[in-house]
């Protein structure tokens, strides 16, 4: 899991910053000819190159109108996810161990799924020369990186111990796979990568649930009436449709040592909701409903 391997990396590694990029467009900048030529590299079945590129080539509906396209992946195809691990491949990760292996002083680390990718690294000036070789290496296939995504920042063990010395607040945080990572301390005083939910996209995931709970509980009172009685039941259907829309983000929380803000988490929604008496035990109830403890380097245990 790209979430392991990363905490992995950084707790074990010695990293000292973080390069957080960001490919800007990326899949709808991947060039046809130079992906088929990598897709050939392993495949010899002329068929499947040539039904790849008619794949490639098929075109969008716009208003009606078709739309050539020259670059790009399909949008939204269960191929397009595919086809970009197998482009990064060659023009990123093979790339990124021999730059490492011809020019690199101190350990460099790389943690990539699809176009999202983070490297850490022990040196800054690795760092700052891997930046500029990485432009030049993505524009060499017609990509570029997005100039307000993409920072490089001191973080990880060593960067937290300079900070406090210095009386500066904890380092910066960076995002990945949808969490927000940052330095943190275990209850015994003990360094740790931590990560929560991004902001933005728990403040998308809540109000969808908030709308699609009243839209169910509007129609339900609707067919019924509103009475005591129905008012119950309206009140068990806010809590069914609050289960189903938290189900995946609490798993993926609860698998990442991230359990007690999920719990809290998913105690706000039901309180927000109206469905007080169905966990009269608050948070508790539901953190020990879905795990049972966390360890210390981010896994959980059964």
């Amino acid at each position: 899991m790209a979430l392991d391997a990363l905490h992995t990396a950084i707790m074990s590694q010695h990293v000292n910053w973080v390069l957080d990029a960001d490919i800007r467009s990326f899949f709808d900048s991947v060039d046809h000819e130079w992906l088929l030529r990598m897709v050939a590299h392993r495949i010899a079945d002329p068929r499947v190159l040539q039904l790849i590129g008619l794949w490639l080539r098929a075109g969008v509906l716009e208003s009606g109108e078709k739309q050539e396209t020259d670059r790009g992946t399909p949008q939204g195809a269960g191929i397009s996810p595919l086809l970009a691990n197998i482009f990064l491949h060659y023009i990123l990760d093979l790339w990124v161990h021999q730059w490492r292996r011809r020019h690199a002083r101190g350990r460099i680390v790389t943690v990539r799924y699809a176009d999202d990718f983070v490297m850490g690294f022990e040196s800054k000036a690795d760092a700052q020369e891997m930046l500029l070789a990485l432009k030049v290496r993505l524009a060499s296939f017609g990509l570029t990186l997005h100039e307000n995504k993409t920072r490089l920042i001191e973080f990880a063990r060593f960067a937290a111990l300079s900070h406090q010395r210095r009386g500066e607040r904890r380092p910066e945080t960076f995002a990945f796979f949808g969490f927000t990572h940052y330095c943190g301390r275990t209850r015994d005083g003990r360094f740790i990568v931590k990560h929560k939910t991004e902001g933005r996209r728990l403040t998308r995931k809540l109000t969808a649930l908030r709308r699609d709970a009243w839209r169910r509980v509007c129609g339900l009172a609707s067919r019924v009436g509103v009475c005591t009685a129905n008012q119950h039941q309206a009140a068990d259907q806010r809590l069914q449709t609050l289960e189903r829309g938290l189900r995946a983000p609490l798993r993926l929380q609860l698998a990442t040592c991230t359990a007690a803000a999920s719990a809290m988490l998913a105690w706000r929604e039901v309180r927000h909701l109206g469905g007080r008496q169905a966990y009269p035990l608050g948070p508790r109830s539901l953190h020990s409903r879905g795990s049972s403890s966390c360890s210390a380097n981010g896994g959980a245990r059964g």
